[in-house]
């Protein structure tokens, strides 16, 4: 009898243990990988989110208020612009550009910057395609911080864009070394001609200053027929040269008489028809 009773009990422990383990068995390797994998998936779709919020610069740049652009010029020489920058406000740096120079820029400073065209398009590599008014256009994505930029820009090989490339290419004859550049000057060279073209060039930006260093188009025949004859005015300067120095009255100016030839020069500056 008492044996018939333990092992009832026995079996009751049996079967409440049992229970009990499959109730509380800790999860399988398989369902721990699936968990663990889940909160990976989470936390990684989180990081994506922050970064898709933090992601570098926009391809086209934002709104640019009129007060915060600021004219700099860059005439050959590199300028550097500092300031602060925040997240709700862009800053601006407008310069003349002329066709084919080059933009140069550089700073250890990050931030986001555009080079706006003449016609407010995004400028793609760093060559300015026509002549005008640029700005550089600069912003960070958040909060606030200080920065220096220094920019410049290659210059054409003149000053001008008038001496021989002056007129288009459809007026290609006006862009041709002139032979005749003075009856004082024997076989005239070409230090010669580019002195002349640049004089020329000149005293037309002189006489205009609303072409701003702009080309003379093919249809403005007015201009360029002004523009040949301040280019063709040597005969006034033979006549002052020569009533300077009578002694060389017939004479020309050799290539090695420097002096004489910068004189000559001279004189084409003030004469009244070249200017």
């Amino acid at each position: 009898m008492y044996n018939k009773l333990l092992s009832n009990q026995l079996l009751i422990f049996l079967f409440s243990c049992s229970f009990l383990f499959s109730c509380t068995n800790p999860p399988t390797e398989e369902s721990n990988t699936e968990e663990t994998q889940q909160e990976t998936n989470s936390e990684t779709v989180q990081v994506d989110e922050t970064k898709e919020s933090d992601r570098g610069c926009p391809e086209k740049p934002g709104k640019l208020e009129a007060s915060n652009v600021e004219k700099v010029s860059l005439d050959g020489n590199e300028t550097t612009v500092s300031g602060q920058l925040t997240a709700d406000e862009a800053l601006g740096y407008a310069f003349e550009g002329k066709e084919e120079q080059k933009l140069s820029y550089s700073s250890d400073d990050e931030f986001c910057m555009w080079v706006l065209t003449p016609d407010n398009d995004v400028l793609e590599g760093l060559e300015l395609p026509k002549d005008g008014s640029y700005v550089v256009q600069i912003a960070i994505p958040k909060g606030a911080k200080t920065f220096e930029l220094a920019i410049s820009l290659e210059q054409q090989q003149s000053s001008y864009s008038l001496k021989a490339s002056s007129i288009s290419p459809e007026q290609s004859e006006y862009s041709k070394p002139h032979n005749d550049v003075s009856s004082l000057i024997s076989e005239p060279s070409d230090i010669y001609n580019s002195i002349i073209d640049q004089l020329a060039d000149q005293i037309f930006y002189e006489r205009h200053p609303e072409f701003d260093g702009r080309k003379i188009q093919p249809h403005e025949t007015a201009f360029i027929q002004e523009w040949k004859q301040i280019r063709n005015c040597e005969a006034i300067v033979d006549y002052k040269f020569y009533d300077r120095y009578p002694e060389l009255r017939g004479k020309k100016i050799q290539p090695g008489q420097t002096r004489l030839a910068q004189e000559w020069l001279s004189i084409k500056r003030r004469v009244s028809g070249c200017n």
